[in-house]
């Protein structure tokens, strides 16, 4: 069964839920804006030592603030006590695989990596299309390529291949990594499926987070 933990931060609580650990790494998955931890199921059931990161006003309160920075040094500051030095790998969708990018700008002990699924690097089309609060679509707007040359760890970009041009009626959302925005990614790895990729393709991502544990952690991928 789930356990919710706050954790407080100089800006408000930063909320982790998670089935009791067991010893070795652990994988932490953020979820991406309007969703929730259950889109994170598919992929956390197919991975070991799973913690769910709450995304601030999202089923939990918000912080004193709402921007990537602010989100990412509160994260930050909650992983630190949260890991307590625990080995993690850092995996995010969308407007959480932002807040992992700028977590890993700082130096929080057992951070190993970064897979961040869908990172809206860059604000386009289907973000100004999206029924999204007007708070939300601001923090999306920055031009965020800079988190991934800031980044202390290594990081991998998993993107889908529904390409992001033209704009055009889809009933589900494309990818919204345009090719300038894979073209300044150093790891980048393409899986089927457009933007919500740990709901349309968990195996794919789950696979990628096997892979960074066996490398940066040294289990053996299953």
């Amino acid at each position: 069964m789930l356990k919710s933990t706050a954790v407080e931060t100089a800006v408000g609580h930063v909320w982790f839920s998670s089935e009791p650990l067991a010893d070795g790494p652990a994988v932490l998955l953020i979820h991406g804006a309007m969703r929730t931890t259950d889109e994170m199921q598919p992929v956390a059931r197919r991975l070991r030592n799973c913690v769910f990161g709450h995304l601030p006003a999202h089923g939990v309160p918000a912080l004193e603030g709402a921007n990537l920075d602010l989100w990412s040094r509160a994260f930050a500051t909650a992983a630190s006590a949260y890991f307590r030095g625990r080995p993690v790998v850092l995996a995010g969708e969308s407007l959480g695989a932002l807040v992992c990018l700028g977590m890993a700008r700082f130096p929080v002990p057992g951070l190993l990596s970064v897979v961040a699924v869908e990172p809206p690097l860059s604000y386009s089309w289907p973000l100004e299309a999206a029924a999204l609060p007007a708070w939300l679509k601001d923090m999306l707007r920055d031009d965020h390529r800079p988190l991934l040359a800031s980044s202390r760890i290594p990081v991998t970009v998993v993107a889908g291949d529904a390409p992001l041009h033209p704009p055009r009626p889809l009933a589900s959302t494309p990818s919204l990594l345009s090719d300038e925005d894979r073209q300044g990614v150093a790891s980048l790895e393409v899986l089927a499926g457009g933007h919500q990729l740990m709901t349309e393709n968990p195996e794919g991502c789950a696979a990628i987070v096997r892979r960074h544990l066996a490398q940066y952690a040294g289990v053996q991928a299953g």
